[in-house]
């Protein structure tokens, strides 16, 4: 189980809560939670500043999530539209805490992001309200295939292995999405 602490004022614990239940709604069990302690925590989020356009990050160093406020120029967007994106990169920074990697092809998984190409996949270069931004993202952060797939195989990759959204080789289509601070579930 991850357990996560956010001392982030950008993602505010409520995002943070939500982005839990994103990822446990997706696995069909409980396998993130956030704590009120930071000594009982997995990773800590957080803010911090980085003179690159980085939006956030997931270290192995022992520096948790980091998100760069500054660096974020998603004013022009609407409300909505701005609080799902910030939620898509939490939850995109708690898969990498998991254990998956970018799905954007490439060895780091670049090649879209590269190429200036948004998906659907919010473990890729997930974004919304931009011309090439895919129309699906505008109704929300929605699991896809792919992303419940890698989350299954990195669950089997563990220390002690879990069996994590078998659900997707059988019903594909269904999925989790948060939008404006809502999550619904299609997953049984």
């Amino acid at each position: 189980m991850l357990k996560l602490y956010t001392k982030s004022t950008f993602m505010t614990p409520e995002m943070v809560q939500d982005a839990a239940t994103y990822w446990n709604k997706l696995a069909g069990k409980r396998i993130v939670v956030v704590v009120n302690q930071q000594y009982q925590s997995d990773e800590v989020i957080h803010d911090g500043q980085h003179d690159r356009h980085v939006l956030g990050g997931q270290t192995y160093n022992g520096q948790g999530i980091k998100f760069y406020p500054d660096n974020w120029q998603i004013s022009a967007l609407s409300a909505k539209n701005q609080k799902n994106w910030k939620e898509a990169a939490l939850i995109h920074e708690i898969g990498h805490a998991l254990g998956i990697p970018h799905l954007g092809g490439g060895l780091l998984g670049s090649n879209a992001a590269n190429a200036g190409v948004s998906i659907t996949d919010f473990m890729g270069p997930w974004a919304v309200g931009g011309t090439h931004t895919p129309i699906q993202n505008e109704y929300g952060v929605r699991s896809t295939a792919v992303d419940a797939a890698a989350l299954a195989l990195a669950g089997a990759s563990w220390q002690k292995p879990q069996r994590l959204a078998s659900w997707v080789l059988t019903s594909p289509t269904r999925g989790v999405t948060y939008n404006n601070g809502r999550i619904t579930s299609t997953i049984p």
